[in-house]
């Protein structure tokens, strides 16, 4: 199976360009917040994080999509198994980036750091009062830019394997999860729910 691995030149052009910008702008704009950086810096930090984290889910599920299609649902729970990390990770050589979640499936996709529990903590409230156009949260420590956007369940399909167990999800698919994912949380979801964050180091 061909994985769709990458990203779109487009994207990593605007992430230089954006953020060679808030470079530049930060010596010339006065008005700065506690860590130095402007608000038209911010702002930049959140269109580039925003394009990556949009291109990641994107390049995600189009992967999961094509396993679906080759071998059904049990092989895409192995797929998932053995190249989500790895696909997530090989979206943008520029940029670190991880999901994470409070109920994960993979038991390296847990909340990790305050910096994490703070994020998903204020993204999830917006979810919560269904501020959609709200899912995002950015942070900085020192030199450091993270930028953390909300995931949730929109498609019917994600039930298949985060749904209900014995109802949405079928038997055989249920125990390849439990073989694959033995500490698995990820069940139980209704579609719509929110389900986790990307988490993208811009800095």
């Amino acid at each position: 199976m061909k994985k769709l691995f990458g990203i779109s030149f487009v994207v990593i052009t605007c992430s230089f360009y954006l953020l060679s910008c808030s470079d530049q702008n930060s010596s010339e704009t006065k008005e700065t917040n506690n860590e130095g950086w402007t608000e038209e810096d911010r702002l930049n930090f959140k269109i580039v994080g925003d394009s990556i984290a949009n291109q990641a889910q994107g390049i995600l599920l189009n992967n999961v999509q094509e396993a679906i299609k080759e071998g059904g649902l049990e092989y895409a729970v192995s797929f998932c198994n053995e190249n989500a990390i790895e696909i997530t990770e090989n979206v943008s050589i520029h940029h670190k980036i991880k999901r994470l979640s409070d109920r994960n499936r993979n038991p390296n996709n847990t909340l990790e750091t305050d910096m994490d529990k703070e994020a998903w903590k204020q993204i999830k409230e917006a979810y919560n009062k269904n501020e959609k156009h709200n899912l995002n949260y950015l942070a900085i420590e020192g030199d450091e830019v993270y930028y953390y956007k909300g995931i949730y369940l929109a498609m019917p399909t994600c039930m298949k394997c985060h749904g209900k167990e014995n109802e949405d999800i079928d038997a055989m698919v249920l125990s390849k999860i439990k073989e694959k994912y033995p500490k698995d949380l990820a069940t139980g979801y209704e579609q719509g729910d929110f389900r986790g964050i990307w988490k993208v180091k811009l800095n």
